[in-house]
This record gives C-alpha cells, structure tokens and sequence, in this order.
C-alpha cells in the first residue's frame, strides 16, 4: 500500500495554533493577501532595511523547511515505490502462476474437446452407419414384405378361383345328384312296369297252356264222344271266343311289354347321356375328400343299381326261359344284356373318374397345404424382420440419445471453458492495469529523479 508523503501544507495544518500565528508572523506566501499583523508585518518589512536581512533569513528558513519536506516526500515516494515494487513483482509473480496454470488448463481443456470432437465424430460415423444399416435393412424388410403380400395375394386369388369352383362343382354335383336320382326313380317305376307286365305275361301264358289243355282234352272227348255234339260244339265256341280273347289280352300285354321295352332305351340313353355329363365335368371337379366318399357312395348306388337291375335280368332269363315259346323274346333279352353290358363299362369310366377326381383333389389338397406352409413361413420371416428393424431403431434411438448426452456435456464444457477464458481475461486486464499503474509509477519516479537530485 503507498503511504503518501507530507507536504508543507499538512505541516502547517497539523502545527499548533501559537507555531501557526509565528509562521504567519514571520512568512506570507507571495501574492497573498496579507491582513492584520502580518499585513503590518510585510509593509514593515518593505520599508525598512534593517529588517531585509531578517526576512531573508526568514526565506532561508523557509527555503530550508521546503527542502527539509521535499527530502521527506521523496523518502515516503522511495519507500512508497519499493512497496509498489515489491507488490508488483508478487503481482507478477502470481499473474505468470495463474497465467501458466490457465495455459495448462486451457491445453488440458482443448485436448479434451479434441477427444470429445473426435468421440462425437466416430459416433456420428456411427450412427449414420447404423442409419444406412436401418434403412438397407428397412428396404430388405420392404421388398420382402411386398414380395409375401405379392405372394399371399396370389395365394388368396388361387384359393378363391378354388372355392369358386369347387362351389360351381358343387352345384354341378347336386344338379347331377338330382339328375341321377330322377332317372334311378323312373328306372325303378320302369322296373315295376316291366315286372307287373311279365307277370301278367306269364300268367297269361299259364291260363293259355291251361285253355289248350282244356282245348286239347275238349277236343279228345268231342271225338271220342258223339254225345252232346250241339252242346260240344257250343262249348268248343265258346272256348275259342274266350281262347280269342285271352289271345287279344296277350297282345295287348305283349304290345305293353314292347311299350316298356322301348321305354327302357330312352332311359337307358338319358343314363348315357348323365354318364357323358359325368365324364365332362369330371375334369373339372375339385371337391374334397368328403364329397368325394359321397361321389364314391353315389357309385355305389350305382353299382347297387346295377345289381338290382343284374338280378331282374335275371329273373327277366329265367321267365324268358319259361316263356320260350317267342323266339323274338330272347333276342330282346340279348339286346337287353348288352345295354345293360353298356351299362357296366359306363358306370365303370364313371368310378375311374370319379377316383381320378379324388386323386386331383388330393393333390389340391397337398398344394393347399404346401402354400399354408409356406405362408407360415413367410409370416415368421417376416415377424423376425421386423424384430431385426425394432432391435436396430432401439439401437439407433440408443445412440442418438448417447450423441445428445454427449453434445450436451461437451456444450456445458464449452460454456464452462468460456467462463473460465473470460475470468483469465477479465484477470489479464487487471493485471494489464495493474502493471500500467506501476509503470505510471515507474515513469513518475524518474521523473522525480532530477528534482530529487536538484534538491540534494
């Protein structure tokens, strides 16, 4: 701390009130207004010799005390100045520490936002990598995923072409069920027809054998017999009328036969038609196994048809047999065997199509589930492609908030570094200021150094 020097003022102030009534006696400063005894003083002194030399060694004293504070002052400036010196050179001393101790922080400090700098980089590196990964990885998943809808659409396309016809199938089924139940119906009243008229037929045929018996035993009596000629003859009558009309009742039961007989080719034609429309739409049939079994059970009918209609033959040869007194007969049940033979092959081409039919839906039904396979699959590649894209979105989300953890430290560093700069600075200044203080000091003292040496 400078400790200022005392001038000749302060020594007048801080002198007593007797020593500052002398001092005003014996000296006034020149210029002054002199008042009272001093005033006296000074006029006395302008006009008397004697007293010159009184007040010239008033002067000498004067002169003296000012030289005396003079020596004073530059002794408290000397003093003052070594203080100043000293505390200078520990302000320099502690600015060069502190100023070394921030060029170290401060190397410390920019070699760390290097560091930093160059983590951030290599996690923004990082992160665009894993960014190009997510997107390559996204464009994959996409491609894939229109690629299975792509897939699946066919899929659904080629199913619904299937459900649509199998349900036309169906309905074709049905039509065709229906169709086969008309003709087994009207089959089977033909059957009835034919039987009840072979029946007859044959009953006929019996009481015919019976009138020709009783014709030939008439007969026999009538020549054995001349008795009761008008009456024989009478009965012979009217066993010929009733002979004749047991004749037009078996040509009328024979035309009836006939009638049934070529009935029976148009049913038989209408079975080969509904068997053609079943060799048609056989290709075409995509049912599944149950309607195939039912298709299956349907040929069995069939078949039981067939031996229903087997067995009437049967019976049909047998009575043919007993009626063997047509010739023409035969050969109609020879015709009969062969449509009937037609009848066998044609149900037989039906159940060979109908098995291919089950075969093709069989393998429909393995295609089916190969395709249900491989959706499943598609499905779990899928689901795994997009447990893929959420792990690499988590990771990417994971780094992003690590870069901003990272950016907000490295911008509360740099706030922090810039504090710190500006508190160097702000000391720098006042050190600034400090040294051009003492070099105002410096400056002041030599210029101080000529009077001082005057003065000595």
């Amino acid at each position: 701390m400078i400790v200022p020097s005392s001038t000749g003022f302060e020594l007048l102030q801080q002198a007593s009130p007797r020593r500052r009534k002398a001092l005003a006696t014996q000296w006034t400063p020149p210029g002054s207004s002199c008042s009272g005894l001093a005033s006296e003083v000074c006029r006395n002194l302008q006009n008397n010799y004697l007293l010159g030399g009184g007040g010239r060694a008033v002067d000498r004293q004067r002169e003296d005390a000012l030289t005396r504070m003079n020596a004073a002052a530059i002794k408290d400036l000397r003093r003052a100045n070594a203080a100043l010196a000293g505390e200078l050179s520990r302000c320099k001393l502690e600015a060069e520490e502190e100023k070394r101790s921030l060029e170290t922080a401060h190397a410390d400090d920019k070699k760390q936002l290097a560091a930093e700098r160059e983590h951030a980089a290599s996690l923004a590196e990082r992160a665009a990598g894993l960014e190009e990964h997510r997107d390559a990885t996204k464009s994959k998943a996409r491609a894939k995923v229109k690629e299975l809808e792509k897939r699946l659409r066919q899929e659904h396309e080629a199913r619904c072409r299937s459900e649509t016809d199998l349900e036309a199938s169906g309905h074709s089924l049905a039509s065709l069920q229906q169709q086969h139940d008309d003709t087994k119906q009207r089959a089977a009243c033909t059957a009835s027809e034919k039987q009840k008229l072979q029946e007859k037929v044959v009953s006929l045929e019996h009481q015919l054998h019976a009138l020709r018996l009783e014709n030939g035993n008439l007969a026999e009596c009538i020549r054995h017999s001349d008795t009761g000629q008008a009456s024989a003859s009478d009965e012979c009558n009217r066993l010929q009328q009733k002979v004749a009309d047991m004749e037009r009742q078996l040509q009328s039961a024979k035309e009836a036969y006939q009638e049934a007989k070529a009935k029976h080719p148009k049913l038989q034609a209408g079975i080969h038609e509904l068997e053609a429309a079943c060799r048609k739409r056989g290709a075409h049939l995509e049912a599944t196994l149950a309607e195939m079994r039912g298709h299956q059970d349907q040929a069995a009918d069939f078949s039981a048809a067939h031996e229903d209609l087997t067995h009437q033959l049967k019976r049909s040869q047998e009575r043919a047999e007993r009626l063997a007194w047509d010739g023409k007969l035969a050969s109609e049940q020879d015709v009969t065997d062969a449509r009937l033979r037609d009848i066998q092959d044609a149900l037989h081409t039906s159940q060979m199509a109908a098995a291919a039919a089950a075969e093709e839906v069989m393998g429909l039904q393995g295609k089916h589930a190969h395709s249900l396979a491989q959706l499943s699959a598609c499905n779990k590649e899928l689901s795994e492609y997009k447990m893929q894209s959420q792990e690499l979105t988590e990771g990417l989300h994971s780094a992003t908030e690590q870069l901003a953890a990272l950016q907000a430290v490295q911008g509360a560093d740099r706030r922090q570094l810039e504090s710190r700069l500006a508190l160097v600075s702000h000391e720098l200044e006042q050190t600034k200021a400090e040294l051009s203080r003492c070099q105002y000091g410096k400056r002041l003292r030599l210029s101080l150094q000529p009077l001082s040496k005057h003065n000595a």
